[in-house]
């Protein structure tokens, strides 16, 4: 089990630094120290518990870690701004192997729910969108994608 809060933050004015570590795990566009810490995490333990920024779930250069997790993830805590003393939006996971829901608990509208691995993780959207639901499908029934 490996439970903790990473560091926040990009290494980019150590680049000798951030070449050992896209050297070393797979997400290699990422700058985010974070996310190599998600990378070492899921090597060490089955079960992981991390905070980590909200942009874990919609920035493009993580878009390697989130399908790293995919297979493991069974909760997400949005904590908004309300975690910590910081305007910084954040959230926890935990992974577990074998899970086919995922648990979303928000802290900010006081609620949990599930949602389905493949509707979470769903190839058509680039994202993971926690507060996906039928309105949210019905307007992007109506969106041509991949335009821009």
């Amino acid at each position: 089990m490996v439970v903790g809060n990473p560091p926040f933050g990009k290494i980019i004015k150590k680049p000798d630094l951030l070449k050992t570590y896209r050297n070393l795990y797979e997400n290699k566009k990422t700058t985010n120290i974070f996310s190599f810490f998600i990378e070492k995490a899921l090597d060490l333990g089955e079960i992981v518990s991390l905070i980590t920024p909200k942009s874990l779930l919609s920035i493009p250069e993580l878009k390697k870690t989130r399908q790293l997790m995919e297979s493991r993830l069974s909760e997400i805590i949005d904590y908004g701004e309300s975690a910590f003393d910081v305007k910084i939006e954040t959230i926890s996971f935990i992974t577990n192997l074998g899970k086919k829901k995922v648990k979303i608990i928000s802290k900010i509208l006081d609620k949990s729910f599930f949602l389905e691995e493949n509707y979470l993780f769903d190839k058509k959207i680039p994202y993971w969108i926690i507060y996906r639901n039928e309105f949210f499908d019905e307007v992007l029934e109506k969106m041509t994608l991949g335009v821009f």
